[in-house]
């Protein structure tokens, strides 16, 4: 099976300034890469605390957090979570800075794990202790993301409007994407303290909103947004 490499690579973008003239196209930016640790296993994601802590998850069960994101900056701490089913594409996944990280220090990750006597995929918040390690704090999406060796999306962001946003693969069952009351195959919409939002769609057969926002995804491995709407 091919493995990702065992590095974080941070990418260095560097872009000429254009004077874009009606029909002229924007050329594509040139990328030069470098590594700024090593000696990691499978890192997923990236995070950037307000004080510039880097922090990466690992897919096969670890978090870590390092001072900043500069070369070979030293490392704060390492936390392993509990109950991680790593397997295939499943593991410790997708993380999010919470945007009053200074008073409340919560994190959320997207993590495989096994809960209840199944596989799950789920959105836990985590508090940074003062040591720069993670303590559970609460379960903001417990049951409903079935785990698989593949498609399993948990990519987390905090959006503009302050909500959590979340993708969720298909857990290679197509037919789930297409079920608006599944939770695979969707991108989902809650606030940060579990709740849904009162704008969330309605779907049919369903009697107010609910955590789905989208519905008919593969496998999303990642949220952007646009910077201006």
């Amino acid at each position: 099976m091919l493995r990702r490499p065992r590095l974080v690579v941070l990418i260095v973008s560097v872009l000429t300034l254009t004077i874009l003239l009606p029909g002229t196209a924007l050329a594509a930016p040139t990328l030069t890469g470098r590594v700024v640790q090593d000696g990691l296993s499978i890192p997923w994601d990236i995070a950037f605390t307000p004080s510039g802590k880097m922090i990466v998850t690992e897919r096969p069960g670890r978090v870590r957090v390092f001072h900043s994101g500069n070369v070979h900056a030293r490392p704060m701490g390492t936390t392993t979570l509990s109950n991680v089913h790593a397997d295939g594409e499943a593991g410790v996944m997708g993380i999010a800075i919470d945007p009053n990280f200074k008073s409340n220090r919560w994190v959320y990750i997207c993590v495989s794990r096994d809960d209840e006597g199944q596989w799950r995929n789920q959105l836990i918040r985590y508090k940074v202790n003062g040591a720069w390690h993670l303590e559970f704090g609460k379960y903001l999406i417990r049951r409903g993301m079935r785990a698989n060796t593949i498609h399993n999306g948990c990519a987390v962001e905090v959006g503009p409007d302050g909500k959590l946003w979340i993708s969720m693969g298909d857990a290679n069952n197509g037919m789930d994407a297409q079920d608006p009351h599944k939770l695979n195959g969707k991108i989902l919409r809650i606030n940060r303290d579990g709740t849904i939002p009162d704008d969330n769609p309605v779907w049919p057969g369903e009697s107010g909103p609910t955590r789905v926002y989208t519905i008919g995804h593969r496998n999303p491995q990642g949220i952007a947004f646009h910077p201006e709407n």
